[in-house]
């Protein structure tokens, strides 16, 4: 799912209909706040926006986007200001490309953004309703207990879907370091148990006895199997 964000309406239509005939499903958001609204329904895989909007500018859509989750963005405006360009790729963006432009390239420039961060997690389902004890909404990157709402980090928010997602399933040490943190050697199997840690902490009822998390020690990790 791409999502566009513009406050272009004309413009929002033509993109949402040369992407569809391409074979991607679109979701259109004509300013920051439509698109923020879009993002606590369904996550997409990509998000194009432009910089220059009313009541948020693109950098503003792009740092909410990069709170809540770890979604690409590539930025589609007319500022051409090299020093916005910099800034834009270094903070938010994967890539930057000025109107006006050639359909063709940016339907290049989707496709090797979604080829390079094939594998990241892209959330479909915002709550998920574990038991009467956990829920979780990945929308808002918060866990619902019965001590209340927590939030949870970009990168605790996409190990977690990672394991939830594939509940009552192992995953290998190596495999979840490979999907959050995209490399694989010592520091990153510590920097896994660290985040297990911290995620128990936050949503186990008793983090040394987990009831959610649990631990295959000479594998790696799962989600223990829940009603859905």
């Amino acid at each position: 799912t791409l999502l566009l964000v513009d406050d272009d309406a004309d413009l929002l239509g033509l993109l949402q209909r040369r992407l569809e005939d391409a074979g991607y499903e679109v979701v259109v958001a004509e300013g920051g706040p439509q698109a923020l609204v879009c993002l606590t329904r369904r996550w997409p895989d990509l998000a194009i926006v432009d910089l220059l909007m009313p009541t948020m500018d693109g950098f503003q859509v792009a740092e909410e986007i990069k709170r809540r989750g770890d979604i690409p963005v590539i930025f589609l405006t007319s500022v051409q200001d090299t020093r916005t360009r910099i800034e834009g790729i270094r903070r938010y963006a994967e890539d930057y490309l000025i109107k006006p432009f050639d359909f063709g390239e940016l339907l290049a420039r989707v496709q090797r953004v979604l080829s390079r961060t094939a594998g990241t997690v892209s959330i479909r389902e915002p709550l998920i309703v574990v038991d009467q004890d956990l829920s979780l909404d990945f929308g808002q990157a918060e866990a619902h207990t019965p001590g209340g709402n927590v939030k949870l980090s970009a990168t605790e928010a996409k190990l977690l879907y990672h394991l939830v997602r594939n509940a009552g399933q192992t995953l290998a040490r190596e495999v979840l370091v490979a999907r959050v943190w995209g490399w694989g050697d010592e520091a990153g199997v510590e920097a896994l148990r660290v985040a297990i840690h911290r995620l128990r902490r936050k949503i186990e009822p008793d983090p040394r006895n987990p009831r959610y998390i649990l631990t295959d020690y000479e594998v790696g990790y799962r989600f223990a199997a829940y009603e859905r």
